[in-house]
């Protein structure tokens, strides 16, 4: 997800409320078998991409094949841990206040 939120920045706070609000209503909790932070994240990722038009971020494995669709080898990892990947920034001009409304009407009627 780090080389998503160098995409938009909106992705950060919009992931935190969508966290918070989990916790709030105790479902950020993966030992409780409830949904794991990270898959929350992949969430309002897979959001971002698909649920809003213009998406706000791209799918970066069709972007950059070739940094996304291998298996690298241990010990190169570290080089990819600070590198920047940026994008042509998405038309996408919806607030976060936006994005959340319609991140929860996404998932409540529209995702199947």
């Amino acid at each position: 997800d780090l080389f998503y939120a160098q995409q938009d920045w909106r992705l950060k706070p919009l992931a935190l409320v969508v966290k918070l609000w989990a916790k709030f209503h105790d479902i950020n909790d993966a030992k409780a078998m409830t949904i794991s932070s990270y898959s929350l994240v992949l969430m309002v990722i897979h959001f971002l991409q698909c649920g809003v038009h213009p998406p706000v971020l791209p799918c970066l494995h069709k972007v950059f094949p070739e940094k996304f669709m291998f298996q690298p080898d241990i010990l190169e990892v570290k080089q990819y841990i600070n590198e920047t990947i940026r994008t042509e920034p998405s038309k996408n001009t919806q607030s976060l206040g936006d994005l959340l409304v319609k991140f929860f009407e996404y998932y409540a009627i529209k995702f199947e």
